[in-house]
């Protein structure tokens, strides 16, 4: 087959994956579809560039071992793309139920903010910073570490700032909680809940999206541009304390289930990753 044969014969077998696929469209491609759409033509950064090729370009991966191919989609793992960020989010999920585990009381605490209109980073610092300055204060002496995970709602009457955190905790007095954390944030009380988290299901709600897909692309482009200026570079997840003594144990568990994963059926890991032309003319050049 020559080379023409070959990317004719590439372009058909992708149209009737495309076709197949088209009966079993997500809602995450939608709202990824939705979001592009909407930026387009005010954001021109190579993230969003990266955004725009996820779910959408072929990769494809070949064992140099025994030659098998695999066929894979570009991913962007850019926290506000709602192809990326449930996949980021089960991997933070795998990565702190190991710690969780091993706390014998966990919280679930919810840190929030008054709703204001404009989104930008230096508000998003302002939290942050209230939130460091709170793991400093008295009431939070019996907390032995944790983690902390900002999410981003706009429901019409301004933007809503709140923290999910999961702390190794065994009690914390809530009433003076909320008078030192709206002190913290200039405010006259904080709104702040806290559950047991020993039951699981709670650690799914701990561990959310920064912003739901759902929620993103259902905003007119101002607002989904206003997030992802104020979000880019921000760190918005953070992890302190005990927590941090054991990460290193943590990421070589998990490195090591990693590993097992991506191996090939042959048993190597020796990969070559190529698009799709770049693929077709290594072929036509052994």
């Amino acid at each position: 087959m020559n080379l023409r044969d070959t990317i004719t014969a590439r372009r058909k077998a992708k149209t009737e994956r495309e076709r197949a696929q088209g009966k079993l469209i997500s809602n995450r491609e939608v709202h990824h579809a939705s979001i592009v759409g909407k930026l387009t033509g005010l954001l021109h950064t190579r993230q969003f560039g990266n955004v725009v090729e996820c779910g959408q370009v072929e990769i494809y991966r070949t064992c140099r071992c025994c030659g098998q191919v695999e066929t894979f989609y570009k991913t962007c793992c850019v926290k506000w793309c709602p192809m990326c960020n449930h996949r980021l989010t089960e991997q933070r999920q795998q990565r702190l139920s190991l710690w969780a585990a091993s706390i014998k009381q966990p919280k679930h605490l919810v840190l929030t903010m008054r709703n204001f209109e404009i989104l930008t980073r230096k508000k998003i610092r302002q939290f942050q910073i209230a939130f460091l300055k709170l793991r400093r204060q008295k009431i939070f002496k019996n907390v032995n570490g944790g983690t902390c995970s900002l999410e981003l709602t706009h429901e019409g009457r301004g933007w809503h700032l709140h923290a999910h955190c999961l702390l190794d905790v065994r009690w914390l007095d809530i009433s003076q909680l909320a008078i030192v954390w709206g002190q913290l944030l200039g405010q006259e009380f904080g709104i702040v809940k806290i559950k047991d988290a020993r039951d699981k299901d709670y650690l799914r709600e701990v561990f959310k999206y920064v912003v739901k897909g759902s929620d993103l692309a259902s905003w007119p482009p101002d607002l989904i541009l206003q997030l992802v200026t104020a979000v880019r570079g921000v760190r918005l997840f953070t992890t302190f304390g005990s927590l941090n003594e054991q990460r290193d144990r943590i990421k070589a568990q998990l490195a090591f289930i990693k590993r097992e994963k991506k191996k090939c059926a042959c048993g190597s890991l020796d990969f070559i990753f190529e698009s799709d032309v770049a693929s077709i003319l290594r072929e036509h050049r052994k």
